[in-house]
This record gives C-alpha cells, structure tokens and sequence, in this order.
C-alpha cells in the first residue's frame, strides 16, 4: 500500500479552508434570514386573518384578501399604528372623514360611523396599546348611524 504524497503548500490549504468557511458563513446567515421571514409572514397571515374574521363580524360588505391585508400592514399595522393618536393621525382620520373635494370645497362632513370601525379594527388588532387614545378621538366625532342596510343613503 503506497501513501500519497502531499502536494499542496499549507498556505494553499489555508486558502481552501478559509473560502469554505466563508460560503459556510454566508449559508448560514441566508439561512437564518429565510427563517426570520417567514416567521414574519405567518405572523402577518395571522394577525391578517384576524383583522378579516372581525371585519367579517362587524358586518362588512366587501372584505379584503388576507393577503392584500397582510402585505399593506405587515406584523406592526404600518402607517396605521405610528403613533395614531397624534397630530398627523389625527388628521388622516378626519381628511377620511371630509368630503373630498379641494381648495375651498373642501369641508369635513357628518360621516357614518362605520367609516372609522375599519381603523378602529386595525388599531385593536396590530397595535392595541393605542386603541384607548384613538377611541377617544371617535368618540369626539359627530358621527350618524346608517339604518339603511349599508348604503351609505
């Protein structure tokens, strides 16, 4: 039996070591990377899903995919959970709540209160730390109760 005889320098095989662990390294973190999102997907789906079934509850008439949902508002609620109470918040409500037009028609109008069931909905579910805070901006707000099976008329 013959034993082969080594070849390469230590220096080469450092080489060969030191890129192997490299690609190893890389693996590892896209890896871990992979996983991290996906947990955040399903957490997404979840909370989606949620805020669809209470939706559902509340008599919706048209609801959205949980897929839409879950890609506008993620696992935090996105823009509808920074900080919604404050001044900028409060102003998203109310220019929700207007009549839409510009310039000098634009005016803020008597609306149906389940205009702002939906945000109330997504503050419960993705950030209900705030939900106190923009209750109480609701409950400020003159709003009518729609007996009209939905129509808004």
């Amino acid at each position: 039996m013959t034993v082969p005889v080594e070849t390469s320098t230590r220096r080469e095989r450092g080489w060969v070591y030191g890129v192997s662990i490299a690609v190893l390294a890389v693996l590892v973190l896209i890896a871990l990377l992979s996983f991290r999102s996906a947990r955040q997907d399903a957490e997404a789906q979840d909370k989606a899903q949620q805020l669809v079934d209470q939706m559902a509850a509340a008599g919706a008439a048209q609801l959205p995919s949980v897929d839409r949902v879950a890609a506008v508002l993620g696992t935090d609620g996105g823009v509808a959970c920074s900080d919604p109470a404050s001044a900028l918040g409060k102003a998203a409500i109310f220019s929700g709540l207007a009549n839409g037009a510009t310039g000098p028609g634009y005016r803020p109008t008597i609306s149906e209160s389940r205009a702002v069931r939906a945000e109330l909905l997504i503050v419960g579910v993705y950030c209900p730390e705030h939900l106190e805070d923009v209750q109480a901006i609701v409950d400020d707000l003159q709003l009518a109760d729609s007996d009209d099976g939905g129509t808004g008329y």
